[in-house]
């Protein structure tokens, strides 16, 4: 079985979930399925761990650099999607001007999130929720990270439930665990605007003075910063750089727990990283992470940052790992890789050319 994926996320993302996910997934399949990525240039992180593909002026930013890296690969994705030498096409996001190439092959879409549709003021969210639903309709069969977002996509498109799997994410592979993890120094990773619910934690912890917080991601904005001296937590917050999985996979084992107060999210890698490194979690009670979590984590009312600051104040005095083995094992980028082949014979086997 051929699959052929398309150069989208990795023309436009140096580092991510979604490109992570592909990589993963590529990674993981069995013997018997061949894949392809075509593109001639990408910057992408993930990317250089399976394939040797030449940067497009990786140290050097100029005005349309990315657009122009964009049209380059696209004419690429483009041309091998008319040669037709593949069983299965996976974009790896949403571009609909590429369905018209297909030339009757299936089509197996990743639906990562509604999280655009729910918060029509994020950037781009017009577009993303229009390209989304034309390549959501078109599909063969589509692949969900959650049950909740597979019941998203049949609420808000209308999506047969039939034509969506829901293919849960696998954890990574790293398993250390921290001598002595700092016992009063909590871990926030990623995006903060928005539905990330970052200030709900300043907030929390304010309430909990013997607290520390170590943040990765972009620097602060002048709005966090203020709200950083009003709350007078700047001595108790400091950046923490990871350049690489092993160094992020030190921050979490190093760190009394993970918190993620996010309101909505597809899925939650995050989660299971924390706990491939032996992290304690705490996750805003949203149906998605209950998913994910299980009995592993702590949960918090994401509306209030007394219900955060009393789970914080738990793990203060007792950092709890009980269960997360147990809830690893549920999450495996090979099963992962498996139950998506499953779907592609499925979306083979109905267009009558497999």
């Amino acid at each position: 079985m051929k699959i052929l994926f398309d150069h989208q996320i990795f023309s436009s993302q140096r580092a991510g979930g979604i490109s992570r996910y592909h990589v993963e997934l590529v990674r993981h399949f069995d013997n018997d399925v061949q894949w392809k990525i075509p593109l001639f240039f990408s910057n992408n992180l993930h990317l250089a761990e399976i394939m040797d593909v030449p940067g497009f002026f990786p140290k050097t930013k100029f005005r349309g650099r990315d657009r122009i890296l964009e049209y380059i690969n696209r004419q690429r994705t483009a041309w091998t999607l008319m040669r037709g030498d593949f069983d299965v096409f996976h974009p790896t996001f949403y571009d609909s001007s590429l369905l018209g190439r297909l030339r009757g092959r299936p089509m197996v879409l990743t639906v990562h999130d509604m999280i655009h549709d729910r918060f029509p003021r994020l950037p781009a969210a017009g577009w993303e929720t229009r390209e989304k639903r034309l390549m959501a309709e078109r599909a063969s069969q589509i692949i969900v990270p959650s049950k909740f977002t597979a019941d998203e996509l049949v609420k808000l498109y209308g999506i047969p439930a039939k034509k969506i799997h829901v293919v849960h994410h696998g954890a990574p592979s790293w398993r250390i665990s921290a001598e002595n993890p700092a016992a009063d120094c909590f871990l926030f990773v990623g995006g903060r605007n928005y539905y990330k619910n970052f200030g709900r934690l300043l907030k929390a912890m304010r309430l909990v003075p013997e607290s520390r917080l170590r943040v990765v991601g972009a620097p602060f904005s002048r709005e966090e910063r203020t709200l950083i001296s009003r709350l007078e937590l700047d001595s108790r917050i400091e950046f923490a750089a990871a350049r690489n999985d092993e160094e992020l996979a030190g921050l979490y084992a190093s760190s009394a727990a993970f918190v993620f107060p996010s309101k909505m999210e597809g899925f939650g890698l995050p989660v299971l990283e924390a706990f491939a490194a032996g992290c304690p979690a705490l996750l805003a009670d949203i149906p998605v992470f209950r998913e994910i979590g299980g009995d592993a984590a702590l949960y918090f009312d994401p509306d209030s940052e007394h219900a955060l600051a009393d789970c914080m104040r738990q793990i203060l005095r007792r950092r709890m790992t009980g269960g997360i083995a147990g809830q690893l094992r549920r999450f495996s980028w090979r099963k992962c890789a498996r139950e998506t082949c499953v779907v592609y014979r499925l979306a083979l086997s109905l267009s009558g050319k497999g």
